[in-house]
């Protein structure tokens, strides 16, 4: 005879898509505490890119960037740039200063 543990294996085993029902039931258990955890990300996120957007000194350190790009590139194809890429902007702490 079989033991009660072995018992409730066997009949567990007799359940149709038993994984499939204990994944669902598992995801439904935890989607409420992710979906908060997803939200509070998402509303911080936006927040941050609302900052960005709005914020006049991050609009004039950029003008302040673009402006020395196009005088240290005046006379060249690049010197007369409206505008430059994030990935540019990055490359700025690749300067350094000359001694010549």
């Amino acid at each position: 005879a079989l033991g009660m543990s072995e018992q409730f294996l066997l009949k567990m085993m007799e359940i149709p898509l038993l994984d499939l029902r204990l994944s669902a039931a598992i995801f439904m258990q935890e989607f409420s505490s992710r979906n908060l955890e997803v939200s509070q990300r998402i509303s911080l996120l936006h927040k941050a890119a609302v900052e960005v957007l709005e914020s006049k000194k991050l609009k004039g350190v950029l003008e302040i960037i673009l402006a020395l790009g196009n005088f240290v590139n005046s006379g060249h194809q690049l010197g007369n740039a409206q505008g430059c890429s994030i990935d540019s902007v990055l490359l700025l702490s690749d300067i350094r200063a000359s001694n010549e």
